[in-house]
């Protein structure tokens, strides 16, 4: 095969590897894959080098548009913990809480080191191979004894990226395989950030939690699933944990702004819709999780263009 003939090769595995249901697998499979195309260990460490470099280029290059953003101080010393904060809108969300004086931790999975390595000397990240219980119960008890405590979570886990299709029509495998990763790891979060937050009592207040749903909302069948679960989850923890001072909440973002997220758009600059709707966004994000929301809990707010 021509010199030619193998960049291409490695060109089409980096647009593969771009893919929104191959970008969060993990590197193992990746690994598989390149492995099948037929590529050498040389190549395939060139390839995974630009992969890391265009999606680094891609968000670095959305948070530094979002110019509507502006420093502040309202979650100044607060601990907050941004599960999927190297991931998407997740991304945006740790910038943004950040930028007003947060003690950021993130979570997310070690496919996002590429971004998180930008960042390891502002924010204290952990890496896990799966969202499981022991992931976010070493994560969350490090955290907590290094603070002193959690102050808010927002939970950012992707929705897995499934063909929009009816409901007849869906792959059950495919449904099998991705449908409740997201809630799941959502739950699990939850979980442990209750144990931590009715250990510490301030004011009436012991700790926020925001469920973030990222999907499209004008398909919103391919997500309806993990959306339901959450909203309850929510309403529930609300309901249960609100009297006795953890505040829950939940919003929905459209996914559908996010170049980000689309099989094409890492090689796409940001618009100025998405940039708009990513400042909306992620102030939304720091309304719910600082001290301008006192008593509000159990609520859920779908953020889109026609809202």
């Amino acid at each position: 095969m021509s010199t030619t003939d193998r960049k291409k090769l490695i060109d089409q595995s980096v647009r593969f590897l771009q893919h929104p249901t191959v970008r969060d697998t993990p590197l193992s499979e990746k690994l598989k894959f390149l492995e099948k195309k037929g590529l050498t260990s040389q190549e395939i460490t060139r390839a995974l080098k630009e992969y890391e470099e265009a999606v680094s280029s891609q968000t670095n290059q959305i948070a530094s548009s979002m110019t509507g953003l502006t420093s502040g101080s309202r979650l100044l010393d607060r601990v907050g913990v941004i599960v999927g904060g190297l991931s998407e809108f997740g991304y945006l969300v740790s910038l943004r809480l950040s930028q007003e004086g947060a003690k950021l931790s993130v979570v997310d999975l070690a496919s996002r080191k590429a971004i998180g390595k930008q960042h390891e000397t502002d924010w204290k990240i952990f890496y896990g191979e799966s969202y499981d219980w022991d992931f976010f119960d070493t994560s969350y008890k490090t955290i907590a004894n290094e603070f002193g405590r959690i102050d808010f979570i927002v939970n950012c886990i992707p929705i897995q990226n499934i063909p929009i299709h009816r409901l007849v029509d869906q792959n059950t495998t495919i449904q099998d395989n991705l449908f409740g990763k997201a809630a799941h790891a959502t739950f699990l979060s939850c979980k442990r950030a209750i144990h931590q937050m009715l250990t510490q009592q301030k004011e009436s207040i012991c700790g926020r939690i925001l469920n973030v749903i990222t999907g499209h909302i004008k398909h919103s069948s391919k997500e309806s699933f993990e959306a339901a679960v959450l909203r309850h989850l929510t309403h529930y923890i609300a309901t249960e944990y609100g009297p006795k001072g953890i505040l829950c909440n939940n919003i929905a973002i459209d996914s559908t702004f996010f170049p980000a997220l689309s099989a094409c758009g890492i090689d796409q600059p940001p618009s100025s819709e998405f940039i708009k709707y990513g400042e909306d966004a992620t102030n939304m994000v720091l309304h719910f999780v600082s001290d301008q929301i006192r008593c509000m809990k159990g609520v859920s707010v779908v953020l889109h263009e026609n809202a």
